[in-house]
């Protein structure tokens, strides 16, 4: 199962999409957090607990845009031309989902981090 997380999982980070949506989510994590958490939300100070989570309230629409994209990755049309492969290999294919889920689980996270 390692493998098939591993393939999925380069499969999914090296995708064109993919490192775009990373760029623009750095992209715009920068001008918020440069714009407006560091100045303060409400008069209170840069990098209070009300002020970060104002930064992650307007980052969490990129982040869930991202996670959307990893989940319909893995249910697209090239995933339903390679299902025929898929299903003729030897692992029960709730194993194969759960490894698939995981890697996107993973992806989203890298995502969450780089915010």
């Amino acid at each position: 199962m390692k493998r098939i997380y591993l393939y999925e999982l380069k499969r999914l980070l090296w995708n064109k999409f993919f490192i775009g949506l990373l760029l623009v989510t750095l992209f715009y994590g920068g001008h918020v957090l440069q714009n407006e958490t560091l100045l303060g939300v409400a008069d209170t100070a840069p990098f209070s607990p009300w002020s970060f989570g104002a930064y992650l309230g307007r980052m969490l629409p990129l982040l869930w845009v991202g996670a959307l994209f990893f989940l319909t990755f893995f249910t697209g049309a090239a995933q339903k031309r390679v299902a025929a492969l898929t299903d003729a290999t030897p692992a029960p294919p709730r194993r194969y989902d759960l490894a698939r889920l995981a890697a996107a689980a993973t992806g989203a996270a890298l995502l969450g981090l780089a915010a």
